[in-house]
C-alpha cells in the first residue's frame, strides 16, 4: 500500500494518477484509491467543513481501499486513512467534537502500519481551488506542516517528493523499486 500525503493542492492526486497509469501501462499489476471525499463533495452528498465529515470521510476510504483484491500487488491512494485525523483536528471547534477527536486519533494509531510506503507531496506549485477544496491557501500551508508534524511524532518513515511530476515519479519507483 502506497499513500501519498500532504495538504490540499499539493499535487496528491496528479502524482497518484502519474505513476498509476505509468505502472499499469507496464503491466504491473497495480490500482489507484482516489479520493472518496472528492466525488462526494462534487455530488452534495456530504457537507464541507465539518469534522464529523471526517469521521464518514474515514469509513469510506478505507472501505474503498479494503475491497481491492489481494492479487494486486500495489495499492496508491492520495487519499490514505491517515490524512483523515489531520482534517478532522482542521475542522474541531466544538466541545462535543473531542469525542470525535478522540476516535479519529484511535483510528489513525490503528492505521499506522496501514502503508508499506508514504510519500510526502512537497507543495512547489502555487495554490488552486478547484472548487473542491475547502480550505483556503493559508489552511492548506497550515495542514502541510500539521502532516509534517505528525508524521515525525509517530516515527512515520516517509519520503519527501519534490519537483516535477515525471521527477517525483522516478523517486517513488526507487524508493518502492519498480
Amino acid at each position: 500500500r502506497i499513500a501519498l500525503m500532504g495538504g490540499a493542492g499539493c499535487g496528491k492526486s496528479t502524482q497518484c494518477a502519474d505513476i498509476f497509469a505509468r505502472l499499469k501501462s507496464e503491466s504491473i499489476h497495480v490500482e489507484q484509491v482516489q479520493e472518496w471525499v472528492r466525488e462526494a463533495f462534487n455530488k452534495n452528498l456530504i457537507p464541507k467543513g465539518n469534522a464529523w465529515t471526517q469521521f464518514w470521510i474515514y469509513q469510506e476510504q478505507k472501505l474503498k481501499e479494503d475491497c481491492i483484491p489481494k492479487e494486486i500487488d500495489y495499492i496508491i491512494t492520495d487519499s490514505p486513512t491517515l490524512l483523515s485525523y489531520v482534517y478532522a483536528l482542521q475542522y474541531a471547534k466544538r466541545p462535543e467534537d473531542n469525542y470525535l477527536i478522540i476516535k479519529m486519533y484511535e483510528n489513525f494509531i490503528n492505521d499506522l502500519m496501514r502503508y508499506d510506503y508514504v510519500f510526502l507531496c512537497k507543495r512547489e506549485k502555487p495554490y488552486v481551488n478547484d472548487g473542491t477544496r475547502t480550505q483556503t491557501k493559508e489552511e492548506a500551508e497550515k495542514l502541510d506542516n500539521i502532516i509534517v508534524h505528525m508524521l515525525e511524532q509517530h516515527n512515520i518513515q516517509y519520503t519527501v517528493l519534490t519537483g516535477a511530476t515525471p521527477e517525483r515519479t522516478i523517486k517513488m519507483r526507487e524508493v518502492i523499486g519498480v
